[in-house]
């Protein structure tokens, strides 16, 4: 499902929630000046979409019987403390995300979240998420505390760079798009987060076209991160997380459905998976 929708703050809470519930993507409706470059960006991505929805359909199909692992689904006040989870997602990212978020626990480590979104709907985002899943969600802001049993949203249009002073962890936003394709980016995010040195790292990367996330998450990886890629039966689009799978920027790859299983897995066995 593609949207198309006006400008309003209605409408922009509908495709939000459309986002949440599976819709690919939406496209605003051009006004006099804008024409030309809209119907060229509409027809580009909705023939990209085209090429996906067989592939898609045969994912419902096999939704039902994806195998799902026999974890222990809880973290430890130990595990909560110890770990920092940071995941990455573009199209067909929202619905995995509300997929991840409703899964967790009631106590959790601090998960970070880049999505490729529009301006004006992060927000919306945040606030959908909260009365669907119950958890503590924020917008990530400048020199805010990260804390256990928090979810944190980037906003759309800046980059967020997590930075460590001793013990604390705290957010910097840039607005410089630095020439990245992508505000925020993911790779942005996850370099500044495989920096980090009194947390355990798991990078998490999932659905989306493209490259972006994909050196950022190689580089958690090789600073002693653990990471995990969506797989392709599970992804919308399995572009991102193949790219990363290429240079072996992963120790997991999951179904979008064991993905809680696989990081509360990893919290427990955090020095055998790396020996």
């Amino acid at each position: 499902v593609v949207i198309l929708t006006s400008k309003g703050d209605r409408e922009s809470l509908v495709a939000t929630q459309c986002l949440l519930s599976g819709a690919v993507n939406f496209f605003e409706k051009p006004n006099e000046t804008n024409q030309e470059s809209f119907f060229i960006d509409f027809i580009s991505k909705t023939e990209s979409y085209l090429t996906i929805a067989d592939e898609l359909r045969k994912k419902t199909e096999l939704e039902t019987v994806a195998y799902v692992d026999n974890q222990e689904n809880t973290f430890s006040d130990e595990e909560c403390d110890r770990c920092l989870i940071a995941i990455g997602a573009s199209t067909g990212g929202p619905v995995c995300i509300r997929k991840i978020i409703m899964d967790l626990p009631s106590k959790f480590p601090p998960i970070i979240i880049v999505l490729h979104i529009a301006q004006g709907h992060d927000h919306l985002m945040v606030q959908n998420l909260l009365v669907d899943t119950g958890k503590n969600i924020k917008m990530a802001s400048n020199d805010i505390p990260i804390n256990k049993s928090t979810i944190y949203l980037a906003p759309a249009g800046k980059h967020l760079i997590v930075q460590q002073n001793l013990t604390l962890l705290s957010f910097i936003l840039n607005s410089d798009r630095g020439g990245n394709l992508h505000v925020p980016s993911i790779d942005v995010f996850f370099n500044s987060v495989s920096m980090i040195t009194n947390k355990h790292i798991i990078g998490i990367l999932l659905t989306g076209m493209g490259k972006d996330g994909v050196t950022g998450l190689k580089q958690i990886k090789l600073n002693k991160g653990i990471t995990i890629i969506q797989d392709q039966r599970s992804s919308l689009v399995y572009g991102m997380p193949k790219n990363a799978k290429e240079i072996n920027a992963h120790y997991f790859e999951c179904h979008i459905i064991n993905i809680v299983s696989k990081i509360i897995y990893v919290c427990k066995n955090w020095k055998s998976i790396l020996i």
